[in-house]
């Protein structure tokens, strides 16, 4: 217990100093900002380089199921972290994002600040390292050079953006790689799915790549559109609450 309080007190510490560093570094080097605060939030900078690499790979391996099979996997892994994460925003207390927490002041970017999702764990984190980790199933070097790209492409902008404190990284990224290692473990559920979904590619290919097509776009977006429209249904039904 009291272990603990002292990683708690610790992580707290860290989250505290860390947050601070950015939000005084904010405004020193306009160029660096615009490159992590504006082109590195984009989707096309922060998933889909993975997703282009896990579509090549895919395609390398025609002639090779079991690399198939952990690329889908992975996909899947990825998919699951997200749900999980969101589970956990809206289940488990709300905390505020550093840039709201009124501790910090950081530069608010153009579309806002997301005030109705907690901040904690990072859902951004889970996907990014849940589809690093797919990649390094698959091939060492792209994996190393993915996670590489998770850490600063997709993740390092929400810590100096003000949108995520570390440990709130720092779990999302335990979230993403704990499912896309779990996940293809999973014994008979995992080799169910993608049983079912290698007869529907033999059955219908036109169908299966163009569904695939659809998944690909999404994760590459966090599902951004249906997330929000999921969320505003929600809240519109009294199930979960609006942050204020």
């Amino acid at each position: 217990m009291h272990d603990r309080r002292s990683v708690s007190i610790a992580m707290g510490g860290l989250d505290t100093a860390v947050a601070g560093l950015c939000s005084r570094l904010q405004g020193q080097w306009p160029l660096f900002d615009h490159i992590v605060l504006d082109l590195f939030q984009m989707d096309t900078f922060k998933l889909m380089p993975m997703m282009t690499v896990i579509v090549a790979l895919w395609l390398s391996a025609t002639e090779n199921p079991v690399r198939q099979k952990a690329l889908f996997d992975g996909v899947v892994a990825g998919f699951l972290a997200l749900i999980l994460s969101r589970v956990i925003q809206n289940s488990g207390p709300f905390r505020a994002r550093p840039a709201l927490s009124g501790q910090f002041v950081f530069p608010v970017p153009d579309d806002g600040f997301p005030n109705d999702w907690s901040s904690f764990p990072s859902d951004t984190a889970s996907l990014g390292f849940a589809l690093a980790f797919a990649i390094w199933r698959t091939s060492r070097p792209l994996g190393a050079a993915a996670f590489l790209w998770a850490t600063v492409v997709v993740t390092f902008p929400r810590l100096y953006g003000g949108f995520h404190y570390p440990s709130d990284i720092l779990a999302g990224a335990a979230i993403g790689m704990g499912c896309a290692w779990l996940y293809p473990r999973s014994g008979r559920v995992a080799e169910w799915v993608w049983t079912t979904a290698d007869r529907i590619r033999a059955w219908r290919p036109v169908c299966f790549y163009a569904a695939l097509f659809v998944v690909a776009f999404q994760l590459s977006t966090y599902f951004y559109d249906i997330r929000r429209a999921g969320q505003k249904s929600l809240e519109t039904a009294g199930i979960v609450r609006t942050a204020n």
